[in-house]
C-alpha cells in the first residue's frame, strides 16, 4: 500500500541544490510532494529543480540567503504564489565554518554561523507554520549536518 500523505502538499526545502537538502528534496518529490528549493547558489538550485521538473515533479525555486528575514519572507510568498501554502517545511540550510579552532573565531565569524543556522531556522519556521497551523496539519524538520561536521 502506497502512503499518500504528502502528494500534492508544498514540501519547502532550504539548502536543497546539494547534498542532505537534494536527498530530501528527491525523496519528499518521490512521496508525492510538491517541492520548493530555497537555496543561496542560484545555478544549483535551478539545476535541481530541473532535474525534479524532468522526473514531473512540481517544483519552483529561489536564491536566497535564509539568515535575511525579509528575502525570505518575500521567497516563501512566491512560492505561496506558484505552488500553494508549505505545509512540509525542512530547515536544511547550513554552512562551514571557518577551518580554524573554535578559539580563534571572531565574533562576525561566529555572527555569521549563528544567522545562517539559527536565524535561517527561524525564518523558515516564522514563515510557514501559520499556514501549516490554519491547514490543521504540518511539519516542520530542522537539521544540523553541516555545523556538525568536525568536532571542537
Amino acid at each position: 500500500m502506497q502512503d499518500d500523505t504528502l502528494k500534492g502538499k508544498v514540501a519547502l526545502i532550504t539548502g536543497a541544490a546539494h547534498g542532505l537538502g537534494q536527498a530530501t528534496a528527491y525523496e519528499l518529490a518521490a512521496m508525492g510532494a510538491h517541492i520548493a528549493i530555497l537555496d543561496r547558489h542560484e545555478k544549483g538550485a535551478r539545476q535541481m529543480a530541473d532535474a525534479l521538473a524532468q522526473q514531473g515533479t512540481k517544483v519552483t525555486w529561489a536564491a536566497v540567503d535564509v539568515g535575511d528575514g525579509p528575502a525570505m519572507g518575500r521567497a516563501i510568498e512566491q512560492v505561496r504564489k506558484t505552488l500553494g501554502d508549505p505545509l512540509v517545511a525542512v530547515a536544511n540550510a547550513g554552512i562551514a565554518g571557518p577551518r580554524k579552532p573554535f578559539q580563534e573565531y571572531t565574533h562576525g565569524e561566529w555572527a555569521n554561523q549563528f544567522r545562517i543556522h539559527m536565524d535561517g531556522t527561524y525564518f523558515t519556521v516564522k514563515n510557514t507554520i501559520d499556514a501549516m497551523l490554519a491547514a490543521g496539519w504540518g511539519r516542520i524538520v530542522c537539521t544540523a549536518s553541516v555545523i556538525l561536521e568536525r568536532p571542537v
